[in-house]
């Protein structure tokens, strides 16, 4: 595969500048002192929290997020229930923030705290042997590994 030539990259910049311009820019020309029907403008209404639910749930949920047990899984999922908890409490964004960062730094911590605690024959808070093996290579993969002591 050869590299491309500048010639070749600024030809797909300046397509790929108009393309996005024309797609922003022109309906809001073309559209212009008219009004639209109520339903479209309805429709249009649901395409801001549509696009957030789908990062936020591409974030939430990955392929393979359960290969090192339920617990390093879990954490981001109990943080997103306590932010939606919070959010339908307060109707604060704010607040909303703050919990979910809280509460998922809450619960990364006792994650780190169980697999640190681990030993080979350790059986408190239902944790046994394998979910101490597989948390170990999750952290490890995630971390630099000197959060943890090697007791696995």
């Amino acid at each position: 595969m050869q590299p491309i030539t500048w010639t070749d990259f600024w030809i797909i910049f300046v397509t790929c500048a108009l393309t996005i311009l024309a797609c922003r820019v022109l309906p809001l020309f073309l559209l212009k002192g008219k009004e639209l029907p109520k339903r479209v403008e309805e429709a249009l209404g649901y395409i801001p929290p549509a696009a957030f639910a789908a990062l936020v749930a591409n974030d939430l949920l990955t392929p393979g997020m359960f290969d090192a047990g339920i617990w390093p899984a879990g954490a981001p999922l109990v943080a997103s229930v306590i932010v939606i908890i919070v959010a339908r409490l307060t109707k604060s964004l704010l607040w909303s923030a703050v919990a979910g960062v809280v509460a998922y730094a809450l619960l990364t911590m006792i994650v780190l705290y169980s697999a640190s605690r681990c030993t080979e024959n350790d059986t408190s808070f239902g944790i046994d042997c394998e979910f101490c093996v597989s948390l170990h290579y999750f952290l490890h993969s995630r971390c630099s590994g000197d959060i943890l002591t090697n007791r696995v």
